[in-house]
């Protein structure tokens, strides 16, 4: 199985401040050097200055140029180092970081490789003010008790400025300092991060090897907004959307978001409702196989090959006949007229790419033999960040009534908001001409579905139910309590999602 990859730009990250120290370096000179570099090569005008307070003055400046370079020189007797700092603030930062992942900048310019060092990286994430964000001080005040509660965190404050207010945590210097305040426009959360934990990937920037680089600080940020954050969908849906992508297992059944208007989505008729499921289960196999990639028209698809017994055993077909081989070759031969993956880029162009592009169906042994499939699927689909991992319990099923249920839960499950709605009326509708042997299996299938998510830890133990009878109140119970007799009596089933 793939490990999700994570990047800046996937996540919606920003740099908004990078920092290098040059230990040795004092020399106004060769700052001027640099200095006249970054000003002929990037466009950046510069300032130079002698200690912490020390008076700043201007190196190069152009009145045309947008960006600004800072350099400070630090002596032993002012903070027990020799050497200089260079700090690109805010979007000069995210300017410089654009070159950098040019691979633009010549770091021998500098001449002190062995003494520089990246001192510090701030990575911001901001989302836009809606109408739903109308209650931050809330918001703020659920992440200051958090962090309060934490023992390890001793250093924080909630405080207003003279418009807004804003959250930090942590010391400035420190190795974590975290931020989150709005402005007219944005909410941000930013993290500003020094010391060892950048010293021990800055290699990777001086090489490099940004995709790497990227990976790490990404998942560090996201570790620590996680440990300060109150989870709260009108502000965090972002944070919500990236812990989801963490809980991948092998052998798990994945989807991404149900009734999403996204075509991508859309590959296959959800109301063919047991092709619909094979295509789940197939996804769910295909990732738990080796792969070979090969490359057609700038577009890269995974080779798998396996037995059909294999993909039998992992849906658990208990009777593996000659009419079961004959209904997965003809699903196999069908992928291949599946719609189209569509990539729009602007408004005047599009791409679409397909999905399966080669099926092969085959003996062994050309004329006996296992049943060998090889099928290239588009890497896009194949290791999409799916968003939710149920487990194995619904990745098979072996009657109709069965499939009709973990599907209505899957569906229920696989919903943007963390508060999730099974409609348990509508599903035992359809079977209540049935006998009653039969209804009382379809409500023990409901109450299994929520015991092994519930097992499994997807979703948190407090439901809520709606009765038909609506002279019933909504009744609050635990999902180890929901019963087959309180199932039948309900309208629907209010259940939440659990995130960690």
């Amino acid at each position: 199985m793939k490990q999700n990859k994570f990047s800046f730009e996937s996540e919606n990250l920003v740099v908004d401040w990078i920092g290098f120290n040059i230990q040795g370096l004092v020399d106004k000179k060769q700052v001027e050097i640099i200095a006249k570099y970054f000003f002929q090569n990037f466009g950046f005008n510069s300032t130079f200055a002698i200690g912490f307070d020390g008076k700043e003055e201007s190196l190069f400046e152009n009145s045309k140029n947008k960006y600004q370079v800072y350099f400070r020189a630090y002596k032993y007797s002012d903070i027990y180092w020799n050497g200089i700092k260079i700090d690109f603030s805010g979007k000069n930062g995210n300017q410089f970081y654009n070159f950098i992942l040019m691979n633009e900048v010549n770091w021998k310019i500098f001449g002190y490789e062995k003494g520089l060092s990246l001192s510090r990286l701030d990575l911001c994430y901001s989302t836009n003010k809606t109408n739903n964000n109308t209650n931050i001080d809330s918001f703020l005040n659920q992440c200051y008790e958090k962090v309060r509660a934490n023992n390890a965190i001793r250093n924080f404050s909630l405080q207003r400025n003279s418009t807004n207010w804003i959250l930090k945590i942590g010391k400035r210097g420190s190795p974590n300092h975290y931020r989150v305040y709005e402005n007219d426009t944005e909410i941000r959360f930013e993290l500003e991060q020094r010391g060892p934990k950048i010293k021990s990937v800055q290699k990777l920037i001086f090489e490099d090897q940004i995709e790497e680089f990227e990976q790490i600080m990404t998942q560090s940020f996201f570790k620590y907004t996680k440990k300060v954050l109150a989870i709260d969908e009108n502000y965090t849906g972002w944070l919500i959307d990236y812990i989801r992508r963490q809980k991948q297992t092998k052998k798990s059944l994945l989807t991404g978001y149900f009734n999403q208007n996204n075509p991508n989505l859309n590959l296959i008729n959800s109301d063919d409702k047991k092709i619909f499921f094979r295509f789940l289960q197939f996804i769910a196999f295909s990732r738990t196989q080796s792969a070979n990639t090969k490359t057609f028209w700038d577009q890269s698809y995974s080779i798998i090959q396996f037995k059909i017994t294999d993909f039998m055993d992992f849906i658990q077909i208990e009777n593996k006949n000659q009419y079961q081989r004959e209904q997965l070759i003809q699903f196999f031969e069908e992928l291949q007229i599946m719609k189209p993956f569509v990539q729009i880029f602007t408004n005047d162009s599009f791409q679409s790419s397909t999905i399966f592009p080669v099926v092969k169906i085959r003996k062994e042994f050309e004329e006996y033999g296992s049943w060998i499939v090889e099928i290239a699927i588009l890497q896009e689909l194949h290791f999409y960040s799916y968003r939710f991992f149920l487990p194995t319990y619904f990745l098979t099923y072996q009657k109709d009534f069965e499939l009709q249920i973990k599907l209505q839960f899957i569906a229920s499950y696989s919903t943007e908001n963390l508060k999730k709605t099974f409609y348990s009326n509508q599903i035992l509708d359809k079977y209540k001409h049935t006998n009653n042997q039969k209804k009382a299996r379809l409500k023990q299938l409901v109450q299994h579905s929520f015991q092994q998510a519930l097992k499994h830890k997807i979703i948190q133990n407090d439901c809520y139910i709606e009765f038909k009878n609506k002279k019933r109140k909504t009744q609050a119970i635990q999902i180890e309590k929901l019963t087959p007799l309180l199932i039948g009596q309900s309208e629907r089933i209010h259940f939440y999602e659990r995130l960690f």
